[in-house]
């Protein structure tokens, strides 16, 4: 059989409607949300918990959530692939890049970009990516903090339910109205993550220990991350505290300016995960 979902009815008036769910089959069933409604699972707000085959859930309508009185344990996001970067370290007034990606067939394709510009944020740059000639969807995006006099972005890109087999992702950024210095770029896919929690960013500008937040997860999940790191010499990273999936290593462009874009993951805990790394200058 193949992966399928399932929508719940709404929650507006279904008050106190039971359904128990067994998955029968041989692959996921995810347990899809009615427009903005929520599914309350194992202590966490959820819009589209999985079903593993042979698993089984009931969930009750209590006027709020849908409740799920058995919890729905979801897959384990595993791992699948890194794909081939695109590496542009000379520039110009518009960039268009590609690269291959070989994904197991139904996982999610994330494309991450860093870019380097002389001046303009992200807001007024035109910027998509593609995966095998379907749009992706900007997921996360966050300009630098712009300490050495160009400005540049850390972009996500998302796209789910990818075909199998070795497919071409493009990126297209133009119209900021200023010029590209450089922009590094790659694509990572995992199994059974079919959804992705609220992306949270954070900028520093003057030490060269880097920390992020710490994040409570929910089992099975996988925490994605990324260091896009912007200076005026060695900027490499050592010391990633988590599974580092992709690192560009230092890069220097036609200015003289120096990159490094790092992508990593961690299994998710309920006690929170955090990704540290060591960069070679602040």
């Amino acid at each position: 059989s193949t992966a399928t979902t399932w929508t719940l009815p709404a929650v507006s008036g279904n008050t106190g409607v039971v359904f128990k769910l067994v998955n029968r089959g041989t692959n996921i069933v995810t347990v899809q949300r009615a427009g903005s409604d929520t599914i309350y699972n194992q202590g966490t707000i959820s819009a589209s918990p999985m079903l593993a085959p042979g698993a089984s859930t009931i969930l009750l309508n209590d006027g709020t959530y849908w409740y799920a009185l058995v919890p729905i344990s979801n897959p384990a996001v595993t791992f699948d692939a890194v794909g081939t970067a695109y590496t542009n370290t000379t520039g110009g007034s518009s960039i268009s890049g590609s690269g291959s990606h070989a994904a197991t067939a139904g996982a999610t394709v994330f494309v991450y970009v860093l870019v380097e510009a002389s001046n303009n944020g992200f807001s007024t740059w035109t910027r998509t990516a593609t995966y095998n000639g379907t749009s992706m969807t900007s997921v996360s995006v966050l300009n630098n903090a712009n300490v050495f006099g160009n400005i540049g972005w850390l972009e996500l890109f998302m796209l789910t339910g990818a075909p199998s087999g070795s497919k071409t992702w493009n990126i297209s950024i133009s119209g900021g109205g200023s010029t590209i210095n450089a922009v590094y770029a790659n694509s990572i896919s995992y199994m059974n993550a079919n959804y992705m929690s609220s992306g949270v960013t954070r900028s520093n500008t003057s030490s060269s220990s880097l920390t992020t937040t710490t994040l409570p997860s929910g089992t099975n999940h996988m925490m994605l991350q990324a260091f896009g790191i912007w200076g005026n010499s060695s900027v490499a990273l050592s010391s990633y505290s988590q599974t580092s999936r992709y690192n560009t290593g230092n890069m220097v462009d036609t200015n003289g300016d120096d990159n490094v874009l790092l992508v990593g993951d961690a299994a998710g805990s309920l006690s929170g995960v955090g990704f540290t790394a060591t960069s070679a200058n602040n």
